[in-house]
């Protein structure tokens, strides 16, 4: 992970840019439903994306990437219950613990923490990619 950078702000999304970032992690919950709401939270999502960061959301996070609009013919996972809303946007949803999907990465839900975590690791080591990885698929759920 040579030349990359952790950081913790105490910004608005207003005041940042999504390129500033080495990787972009969107929470579960229901913080998303609030963050979709942000004009400038899906502005930076977008610019992360544009700018090909490492762009991940956990449980009910990839409500913020549809609002996004880049989840359109990705694979993805997330918590079940928001399923249908990534299918009618556009995503091929699966039922698996992780997804990594070139520099996309989701998760279902917060058990999956940690591979979610080592996801991301490997995301930022690797070079940028969009094409769809199944080998890099973790495990179905079971």
């Amino acid at each position: 992970m040579a030349g990359k950078r952790i950081a913790v702000f105490d910004r608005t999304a207003a005041d940042l840019k999504g390129d500033q970032f080495d990787a972009l992690i969107i929470p579960g919950g229901w913080a998303p439903d609030k963050l979709r709401q942000s004009q400038d939270v899906l502005r930076m999502v977008r610019e992360a994306w544009k700018a090909d960061r490492v762009v991940a959301a956990i449980c009910h996070g990839p409500w913020v990437l549809i609002s996004a609009d880049i989840v359109k013919g990705r694979t993805v996972t997330s918590y079940p219950g928001i399923r249908d809303d990534l299918v009618n946007a556009g995503a091929n949803w699966v039922e698996r613990r992780v997804v990594r999907d070139g520099n996309l990465v989701t998760a279902m839900k917060p058990p999956d923490t940690g591979d979610f975590c080592k996801t991301i690791m490997e995301a930022l080591i690797d070079e940028p990619t969009s094409q769809t990885s199944p080998e890099a698929t973790a495990p179905a759920r079971r």
